[in-house]
Order: structure tokens, then sequence, then C-alpha cells
């Protein structure tokens, strides 16, 4: 198979063993991957007090609360300790090319060179990703975000 240097990714680590993978682990098999619960289609406009993102929140272990960081809003907080190789995505949002809300990624080609925003400032438009708050320090943070293949996602910090 022909591989274009520069069409390559960059990898993502397995969680079992720090190796770099492309989605599949030689040894520990496919990143697990949790996809958003299923949003149904409104047969009108959605309802105000319920955002779409809050709605494609995957519920198995996830939930939402107020945030204990000053001034955060809602953050999203886990009932059970994230699974080894867990990843969260894509994040969802509108493409621009400004920064115009503190919801917002900046997305980058193929050659590293800034591509577009990902703004999702409107819950209505993205999804419960937009809820993941930043850490204070170090200590706090249990996901790391990485872009692969044109998307952002978030996984797992390794121990």
């Amino acid at each position: 198979m022909y591989e274009n240097p520069r069409e390559r990714q960059l990898p993502l680590l397995c969680s079992s063993c720090g190796d770099h993978v492309y989605e599949y682990c030689s040894i520990h098999g496919r990143l697990l991957v949790i996809p958003d619960d299923e949003v149904p289609s409104p047969t009108g406009p959605p309802p105000p007090l319920v955002p779409r993102a809050a709605l494609s929140l995957p519920r198995a272990f996830l939930h939402l609360a107020p945030s204990t960081i000053p001034g955060a809003g809602l953050g999203v907080f886990s009932t059970l300790t994230l699974p080894a190789g867990v990843r969260f995505g894509p994040y969802r949002g509108l493409k621009t090319q400004a920064v115009t809300s503190s919801y917002c990624w900046q997305i980058f080609d193929r050659e590293r060179k800034p591509s577009h925003v990902l703004d999702a400032r409107d819950a209505n438009k993205s999804n419960w990703m937009r809820y993941v708050n930043c850490s204070r320090h170090f200590s706090e943070q249990n996901l790391v975000a990485f872009q692969y293949r044109g998307q952002l996602y978030y996984r797992r910090v390794l121990d």
C-alpha cells in the first residue's frame, strides 16, 4: 500500500502500552471510542432549557453538574474511573476563521498550518464536549485534547 508522507496523520498513543498507534494497537486492539448519545430529531425547535449539546452526553457514566471552578458554569463529571484507552469525540461546533468564544479550538491542516476554528458556543449546534472544562493545574487534568484526521478528540491522560 502506498502512503504519501504529506498525508500521514500524527499518531495516537495506546493507553496500555504507550505505543504510537493509528486507531488500533497490535497488542491491545482498538482504542475504546465512546460515541455521543443519539439526539432525537426534533419536529420543532429544541426545548430552550435542554440544548442539543447536553442531550448528546454519553450517560453511561458521565453527567453534567455545576463546576467547582469559579465562573466555569457546567462541567462534565464521571461516576467511574475513565477506562484505559478511552477516547471521546469528535468535538462538534461551527467552522469559522475567528476565535469568538471560550469554546473554540484551532484546527490545523496536514502541513500543520491553521485551517479553521471550531466554535462550540452554540449549545444547539455542538455536542457535550463543550462542557469539558480546562483544569486549573496539572494534578486536576484527566483528559488531553488532540487532533486526528482534522478533528478534535479528548483522551484519558496516561497514568
